[in-house]
């Protein structure tokens, strides 16, 4: 859980605090909270890192996992899980907190399964560009436009020509 930001007795604010020790309930615990609480320390935000956690975390008590590293099993099983319902930014955005935190326990001598970050989402969106006809015609249909009536919210503006 988020815990509000609270003032320590040398005037800066916690994030984390880690007296929250039944927050995660699986054998990673100590893993995921030592890792937000040393991100929570640079001061960054780790609110979706709980969150994301504690996905996990749900999903590796639900298997009764009792080891101290995730094999691809473990991963697979979360991901078709998360997966159901998200986006693929959101995907994405879960995927490289999981791969954050796996890369952590690697550091810690932990040999984890280390799943491939999913493509990322290209749009279909292709610009279009004006021709110089289609510009023309376009600023000329705006030149032409009067207001009808004068008040400050008015979406005509007059510019001054330069």
């Amino acid at each position: 859980m988020f815990h509000p930001l609270k003032k320590d007795s040398t005037g800066r604010e916690e994030v984390f605090s880690m007296k929250s020790k039944n927050e995660f309930k699986s054998k990673l615990a100590i893993y995921m909270e030592t890792y937000i609480h040393l991100r929570a320390a640079t001061g960054i935000d780790v609110s979706h890192l709980i969150y994301t956690y504690k996905e996990l975390d749900e999903h590796l008590v639900s298997l009764n996992h009792d080891r101290d590293y995730i094999n691809k099993n473990d991963y697979d099983g979360w991901y078709e899980k998360m997966s159901m319902n998200a986006g693929i930014a959101t995907i994405y955005r879960k995927v490289s907190t999981i791969r954050q935190l796996l890369t952590f326990m690697s550091q810690q001598g932990q040999e984890c399964y280390m799943p491939r970050l999913p493509k990322k989402y290209k749009s279909p969106f292709v610009p279009y560009i004006y021709t110089r006809e289609e510009m023309w015609l376009m600023f000329n249909a705006c030149d032409e436009l009067r207001a009808q009536a004068r008040h400050p919210k008015s979406s005509l503006m007059r510019f001054q020509r330069l």
